[in-house]
């Protein structure tokens, strides 16, 4: 993560602590609840920026504009607290409690403290023009670093569904190689039947169903590779920018009333049209496949049990 270290973060919690500090130390003074509103509240917008600076940066992961980002929002901070700092030290050591409601005990000594403290306006003036400032500084990093963290994730995805369409493709050809060692398995099996009369009719039937197996499972990796593909494109638009895998890439796990367990790659299933040709084909050959094929199943989910509605995408 792009989180600051512990003394980064250390320095942060001193400068919203100075600025909370200064805050409550104008709100005391008698006189100046009206004079010094204004800068009381760009402290608390100060504050309030600060907070959202490491909140920002502890959603992200660390790269090399991030971290310059991060040096920049640092040196900001550090200066903010500088400039604090020596604000609160240089007007606690002119007034002291003179401005308090109790006062330091000394009429004629409040009285003159709270006279110069009027012509403090010129300092706060420049404090309030350096907050503000430094304020619209740490907003602007901050938009800066989401944005290019929402290109650097969409990068990932994008690298993400490349490696899925390479996985397609060496599928594709496996396939593809096994259809070709089948096909040369029918000629053998054809010329066979021509010299095997008395079982050619079984044999025609056995062939054909696989034969018509194959071409479907052609189809479905053909659909599958443009449906990749399709993806792809929209991964490489600059608008575009997708919601994280809710199945954190883990694969369709498939169970059976007997307990035969199927995994399945979650990034091969894509439509319920597209499952439901997988679930027959793994299941060709065994027991119940024409109930299979004519979809009378039922399909529940692992950790609670209830049904799952196929009408829902």
């Amino acid at each position: 993560m792009a989180s600051f270290t512990f003394g980064s973060f250390g320095d942060i919690i001193t400068t919203c602590q100075l600025a909370l500090e200064l805050g409550r130390a104008l709100s005391s003074a008698r006189g100046s609840a009206n004079e010094y509103q204004s800068l009381r509240k760009d402290l608390d917008a100060f504050v309030d920026t600060l907070v959202h600076v490491v909140g920002t940066y502890q959603q992200y992961e660390e790269s090399r504009r991030l971290k310059d980002l991060r040096d920049t929002t640092k040196s900001i901070v550090d200066e903010s607290r500088a400039l604090l700092q020596e604000s609160l030290d240089a007007w606690n050591r002119q007034y002291d409690k003179s401005l308090r409601a109790a006062g330091s005990g000394n009429p004629f000594k409040d009285a003159y403290k709270k006279l110069k403290w009027v012509s403090e306006k010129n300092s706060v003036v420049a404090l309030q023009n350096k907050l503000k400032s430094n304020t619209s500084r740490l907003t602007l990093l901050t938009i800066l670093t989401s944005h290019h963290s929402a290109r650097a994730d969409n990068t990932t995805l994008i690298h993400r569904i490349n490696e899925v369409e390479e996985a397609a493709k060496s599928h594709k050809s496996q396939v593809l190689e096994a259809i070709k060692s089948q096909n040369k398995t029918l000629v053998m099996m054809e010329e066979q039947m021509a010299r095997q009369h008395a079982t050619t009719g079984t044999v025609l039937t056995t062939v054909n169903t696989t034969f018509q197996s194959i071409i479907r499972i052609e189809e479905m990796i053909e659909e599958m590779n443009k449906f990749v593909i399709d993806q792809r494109y929209k991964m490489t638009d600059s608008k575009f920018f997708a919601a994280p895998d809710p199945t954190l890439g883990r694969d369709v796990i498939l169970e059976d009333a007997l307990g035969n367990v199927i995994p399945i790659n979650h990034g091969l299933v894509h439509s319920w049209k597209f499952f439901e040709e997988l679930v027959a084909h793994q299941f060709e050959g065994s027991k119940g496949h024409d109930m299979v094929v004519k979809r009378q199943y039922a399909l529940e989910e692992g950790c609670s049990g209830n049904d799952i509605d196929r009408s829902i995408p």
